[in-house]
């Protein structure tokens, strides 16, 4: 897998080199370039970006509640997008890429982000503290096209789900795992918690490899998205500039001085 991709790189670039990744078929590195950028568009910034945001943040917050007189409680985690690894773990997971980890760790459904080990008191502030601090965060989320980036996510997967080859495949997985033992008809996450297990997860593994599902998914999927990535270079560039933005504010709140009460 190729590494995610670093705060200071132009996602304008890994745009480019996405284009047509459908075709690079040997190529790990490039042919999940779009799938590794589409999700980064969709969860959020990484690194040094969410680190800044999230420093200032809690620089705000324990500003705000001790000129204000409130006890101080726990500080929110605005940016909880996983790190690099952890990304990249969640694309191993979700294509298959790794027997070693299905074998130990099955679906991975459990959430594996680190939450910050938050733990601490509950403020005695009204909100007025949040309140300030969501005034701050929507100045700069008001500029991102949020919600045209969620109706792309969900248009590839119903284009996926209503794709009459993937399904004709998907019947040769349900099939397979019938064969032995699970009933289970559509090869995506099991919804009854019972089959969310190691157990299930490699059966699952073994049929979509042996019945061309999991290839079939991954090069439909590799190629929506690289198509949408070249159709919008405007939101791909949108997306940058939020990551940005959020750790430019993120910055200027670390080195705010204390709000004041006015």
């Amino acid at each position: 897998m190729s590494s995610w991709i670093a705060p200071s790189t132009s996602l304008a670039g890994v745009a480019e080199r996405s284009t047509g990744v459908a075709e690079a078929v040997d190529n790990v590195d490039d042919r999940y370039a779009a799938q590794e950028l589409f999700l980064r568009i969709l969860l959020g910034p990484t690194g040094s970006q969410a680190a800044a945001v999230n420093e200032g943040v809690g620089a705000f917050l324990r500003d705000c509640w001790l000129s204000r007189g409130y006890q101080p409680g726990v500080i929110p985690v605005i940016v909880n997008t996983p790190d690099q690894s952890a990304l990249a773990e969640l694309v191993d997971r979700v294509y298959f890429n790794n027997p070693e980890y299905i074998s130990v760790n099955g679906y991975g459904t459990a959430s594996r982000i680190d939450d910050g080990g938050q733990q601490g008191a509950v403020t005695d502030d009204p909100g007025e503290c949040m309140d300030e601090l969501g005034k701050k965060l929507r100045v700069v989320d008001a500029e991102f096209p949020l919600p045209d980036i969620y109706r792309a996510d969900a248009e590839v997967q119903l284009t996926m789900a209503s794709d009459a080859g993937l399904s004709l495949v998907g019947q040769s997985w349900s099939s397979c795992m019938a064969a032995l033992g699970y009933e289970i008809e559509q090869p995506l996450r099991p919804l009854d918690p019972s089959r969310d297990t190691i157990e299930v997860a490699l059966v699952d593994m073994e049929c979509q490899t042996s019945t061309g599902y999991r290839e079939a998914r991954i090069e439909m999927q590799v190629a929506l998205v690289s198509d949408w990535i070249e159709a919008h270079p405007d939101l791909v560039a949108a997306a940058e500039a939020h990551w940005e933005g959020l750790a430019a504010l993120g910055v200027e709140l670390a080195g705010a001085e204390n709000p004041s009460t006015g």
